[in-house]
C-alpha cells in the first residue's frame, strides 16, 4: 500500500501541471477578442487632403480592443486604395507596405477612397484622400450643428450682402 501511495504522490505534481496547461489554454482560447473600431488621425468618411509633391505618406492606424484580453486571429490590419465609385483598384494613388508600416503613394491628381480593415473585414473605416498638384486645392468640410439645416443638401458658400436690396432672399458672393 505504501508503494502505490509513493507513486501517486510523485506523479501528482505531473498530473496537476497537465490539468493547469489544459485549463489555461482552453480559458485563453475562449476570451480572445476583436477589435472593436479603428484609431486614425482622418476624419472618416471625408475629404482628407494631400499634396502631389509628397509622393508618399505613411498611414497610420491603431486598432481599439480590450487590452485585458489577447487579440483573435485575423485582427491585423490591412489598407486598400479603391476608385470611390466603383470600388476597384485605384489608379490615383496605390497602397505600398514594408512589412511594417504601410504608404499611400500617390500618382496623379484626383480622389480615392482609401480604406483599414482588418483582416477578417468585420471592423473597416475609410476617408476619401483628395490630391491635389501645385494650383492646390480648397476643400471645405463644413460642420452643421443642427439637424434641421442642410435637409435638402445644398450646400451655400458666401456671403449675404444686406446693403443691395432685393426682392427675397439672395446669396451675393462678394
Amino acid at each position: 500500500m505504501r508503494k502505490k501511495a509513493i507513486l501517486f504522490l510523485l506523479f501528482l505534481p505531473f498530473l496537476i501541471a497537465i490539468f493547469a496547461f489544459v485549463t489555461s489554454t482552453v480559458i485563453i482560447r475562449s476570451v480572445e477578442t476583436d477589435i472593436t473600431g479603428i484609431r486614425w488621425d482622418y476624419q472618416s468618411g471625408e475629404e482628407n487632403p494631400f499634396s502631389l509633391s509628397q509622393k508618399t505618406t505613411l498611414l497610420k492606424a491603431e486598432p481599439i480592443y480590450d487590452d485585458q484580453y489577447p487579440l483573435s486571429e485575423g485582427n491585423e490590419l490591412a489598407w486598400s486604395s479603391l476608385d470611390p465609385e466603383t470600388r476597384e483598384e485605384s489608379a490615383i494613388a496605390t497602397i505600398e507596405s514594408d512589412g511594417e508600416n504601410s504608404y499611400l503613394v500617390f500618382h496623379e491628381e484626383g480622389t480615392c477612397r482609401v480604406e483599414c480593415r482588418n483582416q477578417k473585414e468585420n471592423v473597416s473605416d475609410y476617408f476619401l484622400a483628395r490630391i491635389v498638384g501645385d494650383s492646390g486645392a480648397i476643400i471645405v468640410t463644413p460642420t452643421i450643428p443642427f439637424s434641421s439645416q442642410s435637409i435638402s443638401g445644398v450646400n451655400h458658400v458666401g456671403l449675404y450682402d444686406s446693403a443691395k436690396p432685393t426682392k427675397g432672399r439672395r446669396l451675393t458672393l462678394l
